[in-house]
C-alpha cells in the first residue's frame, strides 16, 4: 500500500487513535492526523536512543493524551447534542473494535518474540495478560525488562474512558462552563497528587510517571479544550505566534532537558525530577497545538503533509509495536550506548513497515464494522 493510499484512508476512516474528528460546528477539522504523526515520531525516536532527544516519548505522551480528551470529548458532546444522549453501549463498542483487535495481535507478537529470546512462558504470559486487561499502568512489574512497558499509556485512557462518559451523563443539566470548572478542579487535584510524590526516589517516580491519578490532568485539560470550545457562542481563533511556540516548546522540552544524558541515562534523583517535571511542562504546548488545530482555519502545510499524514494514520500500529521491537533486538545488541542506538533504529524501521500492515489487514476492517455504532 502506498503512502497515498494509506493517507486516502485515513481520511476515509475515522482516524488513529479516537472517534471521527469533528469541529464544534459539526464540521471536519483537519491537521489532527498530522499532530498524531508528530507525537508518535517524539516516541519512536526517543525510544530509538538517538542522542539529544531522550525526552521525547515523554512529550509525545502527553500530546497524545491531550488530543485525546479533546476529541474523545468533543465526539461525546456533539452526540449529546445531536441525540439528547450518549449511547454507552455504542461507544464502548466503537472504542473497543478501534484498539482492541490490534492490541491483541501486538502482544501475541510480542510473547512470541519474546519466548524466543528467552523469556520464561510463566512470566511473559503473565505481563502479556496484564496489558490485554488494560492494566498495566497499576502493575509496576510489567515495566521490568519486557516488551510491553510502553502499554501503560494505553491502559491510562482506556480506564479514563470506561468513567469520563458516564460523568458526560451526569452532568447533562449543568452549564458546560460549570462542568469545565469540574475538569480543571480535577486537574488540579491531579497534579497535586503528581508532586506529592518523593519523584526524586524510584519508587515515587514510579508512582508519579505511572498512576491513573497522576496522570488524569493531561487527559482532564483535553476534554477542557473541548468544553471550553463548545460553549463559546462565538468562533475562537488563537493567534498565528500559537503555532511556533508550541512547537519550539515541545522540541525544546523533548531534546534540552535530554542534553545531559546523551547516549546514556541514568536514574539519578536529578534525572527523575527532570523527567517528571518536562512530562508535565509539555501538557501546556501540548493545549497549545490541539487547540491551534482545532480552531485554525487553515493549519500549516508541515502538519497536513503526506509524511505525517501518513505516520499519523498508522500511529496507533506504529506505537505499538516499535518498544516490542526494540525490546527484543536490544535482547541481542544490548539498550544502551551504540547498541540501544542501533536496536533502536533497526526496530523503528521495522515498526514503520509492521504498523502499515496492522493498519491495512487488522485496523481498517475493525474501523469499516465500528461505523455500525455511529449514531
Amino acid at each position: 500500500m502506498t503512502i497515498d493510499r494509506v493517507a486516502q484512508a485515513s481520511r476515509r476512516f475515522a482516524s488513529s487513535w479516537t472517534d471521527p474528528i469533528v469541529a464544534p460546528s459539526g464540521g471536519r477539522v483537519v491537521g489532527f492526523d498530522g499532530l498524531r504523526g508528530f507525537a508518535v515520531l517524539l516516541v519512536v525516536i526517543s525510544h530509538a536512543n538517538v542522542p539529544f532527544l531522550r525526552h521525547g516519548g515523554m512529550v509525545g505522551v502527553q500530546v497524545f493524551f491531550v488530543l485525546s480528551g479533546y476529541l474523545i470529548t468533543n465526539v461525546l458532546l456533539n452526540e449529546q447534542t445531536r441525540t439528547s444522549r450518549i449511547a454507552l453501549p455504542s461507544f464502548y463498542a466503537r472504542r473497543f473494535l478501534r484498539l482492541s483487535p490490534a492490541l491483541i495481535a501486538a502482544i501475541v507478537g510480542g510473547t512470541l518474540l519474546a519466548l524466543a529470546v528467552g523469556e520464561p512462558f510463566a512470566d511473559i504470559g503473565r505481563k502479556a495478560l496484564v496489558n490485554l486487561l488494560y492494566l498495566g499502568n497499576l502493575d509496576l512489574t510489567t515495566r521490568v525488562n519486557n516488551p510491553f512497558g510502553h502499554l501503560w499509556t494505553i491502559a491510562m485512557e482506556e480506564q479514563f474512558y470506561l468513567v469520563w462518559p458516564v460523568l458526560l451523563i451526569a452532568t447533562k443539566r449543568l452549564a458546560r462552563t460549570w462542568v469545565f470548572a469540574f475538569v480543571l478542579a480535577g486537574a488540579a487535584a491531579s497534579l497535586m497528587y503528581r508532586f506529592s510524590r518523593d519523584i526524586g526516589t524510584s519508587a515515587g517516580y514510579r508512582t508519579a510517571y505511572f498512576s491513573p491519578l497522576a496522570n488524569v490532568y493531561a487527559l482532564l485539560l483535553g476534554c477542557a479544550g473541548a468544553l471550553w470550545l463548545t460553549a463559546r457562542t462565538k468562533e475562537a481563533r488563537l493567534p498565528s505566534w500559537v503555532w511556533k511556540v508550541s512547537l519550539i516548546g515541545l522540541l525544546a522540552l523533548a531534546s534540552v532537558p535530554g542534553l545531559k544524558d546523551g547516549l546514556r541515562e541514568a536514574d539519578t534523583t536529578s534525572t527523575l525530577v527532570v523527567k517528571i517535571v518536562t512530562s508535565t511542562v509539555a501538557t501546556v504546548p501540548a493545549i497549545g497545538l490541539v487547540a491551534a488545530v482545532a480552531t485554525a482555519s487553515a493549519v500549516p502545510g508541515w502538519l497536513t503533509s503526506r509524511a505525517l499524514v501518513y505516520f499519523g494514520t498508522i500511529s496507533y500500529g506504529l506505537y505499538l509495536w516499535h518498544a516490542i521491537l526494540d525490546w527484543t533486538i536490544g535482547q541481542a545488541t544490548g539498550t544502551t550506548g551504540v547498541g540501544g542506538l542501533l536496536a533502536g533504529s533497526t526496530s523503528a524501521i521495522l515498526a514503520v513497515g509492521v504498523a502499515t500492515l496492522s493498519y491495512r489487514f487488522i485496523e481498517t476492517p475493525f474501523l469499516q464494522r465500528r461505523d455500525r455504532f455511529t449514531p
